[in-house]
C-alpha cells in the first residue's frame, strides 16, 4: 500500500499521461486551505477555516445555523482572522428563489458559498455577492473537463466527486486547479427529493419510520448506512467515514487547493483528533495517531459493480 501511494506521489510530481507537468499551476509550493464543517452546538475547533450549513437551504445536514447564528459566528471569525463559508447544498425550486436572494443578502460577508444548485450561483450574481463560489454537488465532478465546464459558468472552486480514487484525483489535479477534496468524514452517496423512509414506513404499516436520522442494514453488506430524511427529501451516506492520512502526502504534492473535513455524525472529540492529525501533516510533521474510518475509496476505481466491491 505504501509503495503504491509513493508511486502515485512521484507521478503527481512529474508528468501526467499526456506529458503535462503536474505542477504546471505552481500549486505544490503552497499549503492547502483546511476547511472543517461545523455543526450547531459543537465547540469551535482551534484549527482550520469553518463552513456551516445555513437554513433553509441546508438539505442533507441534520441541523443548520439560522441567520442570527451566522451573524454571531461571523463576528467571532472576523475577530479571530478566520474564514467562514456558508453551505447551501439544497435543491432550489422556483418558489424558493425570492427566499434564496434574501438569504444571500444576509450572507454577503461570507468568504465563500458552497452550492450544488446553479440557482445559487445566479442569485449570487443578482445580489452582487463577490466571494468565492464553490461548486459541491457530491458525486458529479469526475474529470478535468467537468471542472473546466463548471468554472466556465462561474465557479471559482470545484469539489471533486467523493467516489474518485487517488489516481483519478491526481490525474485531474495534473490538468486543472481550483480543486477541493473531502479527506475525512461521512459523505452522501444518494440524494432524493422523495421521502423514501416515510414511503417505506407506510408500506410496512409503521408510523415510527419517517423523517429523522436512521441507520439502514443491508442483507448483503456488514456495515450500517446512515440515512437522513427531511422535508426536502432523503440522503443516504457512506457506511463509514473516509480517512486520508495515507493519501494526504500525495494530495499535497499534487497541489490540491482545498481539503475538507465533514463532521456530520462525528463527535467533536473525533473531529478534533482528525483536524489535529491532518494539520500536523500539512505543516510538514507526522500525524502521531491512527484515525477511525476507511481509505478503501481511494484505492479502487470509481466505477465498480456491487459484486466487485464485496
Amino acid at each position: 500500500m505504501v509503495r503504491e501511494e509513493n508511486r502515485l506521489m512521484e507521478k503527481s510530481r512529474s508528468m501526467d499521461s499526456q506529458g503535462v507537468p503536474s505542477n504546471a499551476f505552481g500549486k505544490s509550493e503552497r499549503k492547502p486551505e483546511l476547511i472543517v464543517t461545523l455543526n450547531p452546538g459543537d465547540p469551535i475547533p482551534v484549527h482550520g477555516s469553518l463552513a456551516v450549513p445555513v437554513e433553509p437551504f441546508a438539505a442533507g445536514f441534520p441541523q443548520a445555523f439560522t441567520v442570527e447564528d451566522w451573524r454571531k459566528l461571523r463576528l467571532r471569525t472576523i475577530e479571530e482572522g478566520r474564514k467562514l463559508y456558508a453551505l447551501l447544498p439544497g435543491f432550489v425550486m422556483e418558489e424558493d428563489l425570492d427566499a434564496l436572494e434574501q438569504l444571500l443578502l444576509s450572507l454577503h460577508d461570507a468568504d465563500g458559498l458552497y452550492y450544488g444548485d446553479e440557482a445559487v450561483l445566479m442569485a449570487a450574481r443578482k445580489t452582487g455577492y463577490d466571494g468565492l463560489m464553490i461548486f459541491q454537488p457530491d458525486t458529479l465532478i469526475c474529470s478535468s473537463a467537468d471542472v473546466q465546464a463548471v468554472k466556465s459558468m462561474g465557479a471559482d472552486v470545484v469539489s471533486l466527486a467523493h467516489e474518485l480514487s487517488l489516481e483519478e484525483v491526481l490525474a485531474i489535479a495534473g490538468r486543472t486547479d481550483g480543486l477541493e477534496v473531502q479527506i475525512h468524514g461521512y459523505y452522501p452517496v444518494l440524494s432524493s427529493r422523495r421521502k423514501l423512509l416515510t414511503a417505506y414506513g407506510r408500506t410496512i404499516g409503521s408510523s415510527v419510520i419517517g423523517e429523522g436520522q436512521f441507520s439502514l442494514q443491508e442483507t448483503t453488506r456488514p456495515n450500517r448506512i446512515p440515512v437522513l430524511e427531511q422535508e426536502s427529501g432523503t440522503v443516504l451516506f457512506s457506511p463509514e467515514p473516509v480517512q486520508s492520512l495515507g493519501q494526504l502526502p500525495a494530495l499535497l504534492h499534487a497541489g490540491i487547493d482545498r481539503l475538507r473535513i465533514d463532521t456530520r455524525f462525528l463527535e467533536p472529540s473525533d473531529r478534533n483528533a482528525a483536524l489535529t492529525a491532518y494539520q500536523a501533516v500539512i505543516d510538514g510533521g507526522v500525524a502521531g495517531m491512527q484515525l477511525p474510518g476507511s481509505d478503501r475509496t481511494w484505492r479502487q476505481q470509481s466505477v465498480k459493480t456491487k459484486e466487485e466491491t464485496q
